[in-house]
């Protein structure tokens, strides 16, 4: 993961843990990009491109798991996940390049 997290969306090498703990719990997820802010690992620019990622990611347990009927729907789950991986880590390289590009700075 550390050519996309870090060569694509300009983000620590630290998120990769945080994003398969956000995965895996949203909340942790939200607290670990928090504590990188806090620990200066991270800028708020990459913070903010990190959480956005995570929320896109944050959606897919609920896909593997349940469908409207309550049952298990694989197929459509993976065919979510295959679209919701490539478009969140494409909007998240979009995010990152204009908060750089543009100097965008949050206080």
């Amino acid at each position: 993961m550390e050519p996309v997290i870090a060569g694509l969306l300009h983000l620590p090498a630290q998120t990769a843990g945080i994003f398969l703990l956000g995965f895996l719990r949203r909340d942790y997820g939200a607290a670990g990009f928090y504590n990188l802010g806090e620990r200066r690992v991270a800028d708020r620019q990459q913070v903010v491109v990190s959480m956005n990622c995570d929320h896109a990611f944050c959606s897919l347990p609920g896909q593997f798991f349940y469908d409207d009927q309550g049952g298990r729907e694989r197929r459509k789950a993976l065919a979510i996940a295959g679209f919701i991986v490539p478009f969140a880590i494409s909007v998240g390289a979009v995010v990152s390049w204009i908060l750089r590009t543009f100097d965008i700075q949050f206080n």
